[in-house]
Formats: structure tokens, sequence, C-alpha cells
């Protein structure tokens, strides 16, 4: 079964935030409105869940999470890089 991941800038809209985040979203909804946007492709949500699911990430980024000092940015900052 193939999946397709990728989305084009002239595929999506403001509808699809939940699918491609805002900024993808937002580059779409210019392009609707005829505003001059590069050509440009969005990955979709299922991309990542899929790749942190077939990786077995999902309880490491848990930890991580779990561990952040939020009322310190610095560690916010390190451990955003530690999931990155």
């Amino acid at each position: 079964m193939s999946k397709n991941y990728i989305l084009t800038l002239n595929e999506v809209n403001k509808t699809n935030i939940d699918l491609v985040g805002g900024k993808g979203a937002n580059l779409g909804e210019l392009i609707t409105n005829d505003f001059p946007v590069p050509n440009g492709f969005c990955i979709h949500v299922n991309a990542y869940k899929n790749f942190i699911l077939a990786n077995e990430l999902q309880e490491h980024i848990a930890r991580i999470l779990m561990a952040i000092n939020w009322q310190d940015i610095t560690d916010i900052e390190e451990k955003s890089a530690m999931i990155r």
C-alpha cells in the first residue's frame, strides 16, 4: 500500500491545518488568493506520526517531555533539541 505524505502547496488551504500545519496551510491560502508563492510542498502529519511509531520513539520522547523544567527556558531548549 502506497502512502502519499507529500502535498504541494496548491493542494492545501486553511482547512488542512491539522494535516500540514499552519504555515503550509497559510501558504496554500495565499496561492488560492492569487498571491505569488514559490513552488513548494508540505509533509503530511501522518509521515511524522508513522516515523515515530516505526522507530519506537514515543516512549523516549515522553521521558524527555516529563523531565522538562517548564520554568527554565534553557532546559526547555535543551530538551527540545534532544527530541529533534
